[in-house]
């Protein structure tokens, strides 16, 4: 009985104590408008060229570089990513498959004729700074 309660104790600090560290990196621009990707998807053309904040779901795989509206959203419901040239230099591979599923804020420049690989996604946003708010 008393292994049974050090077991339980040691599993619920391992599940709740392991928290993925922070990520921070390019230069965050105070001001930018926040968008919802719900309204990026209704109203593209109206943030066309325009510099945006969007928080969601990062997905780092083969084809599929995006920022999703939700865990379990399509790609109708999702922004491609590219990453400007200082961030792309400041980033590695491997923080990149860290990110996988985390949710995230970016902020970049809006391109709605820029639909991302198979021209399926809403558009596209070249980042210029993205942070971890899980």
């Amino acid at each position: 009985m008393k292994f049974s309660k050090i077991y339980l104790l040691l599993i619920i600090t391992l599940t709740f104590g392991c928290k993925p560290e922070p990520v921070r990196s390019g230069e965050e621009n105070f001001g930018i408008e926040t968008v919802a990707i719900s309204e990026l998807q209704t109203n593209s053309k109206a943030y066309h060229l325009s510099n945006v904040e969007l928080t969601g779901y990062f997905n780092y795989s083969f084809e599929d570089v995006a920022i999703y509206a939700g865990k379990r959203s399509g790609t109708d419901e999702a922004v491609w990513v590219d990453f400007s040239d200082n961030l792309e230099r400041s980033i590695s591979e491997e923080l990149l498959e860290s990110l996988q599923g985390r949710k995230i804020r970016i902020q970049g420049n809006f391109d709605a004729t820029k639909t991302g690989h198979m021209g399926v996604y809403i558009g596209t946003v070249e980042i210029t700074y993205l942070e971890t708010i899980d």
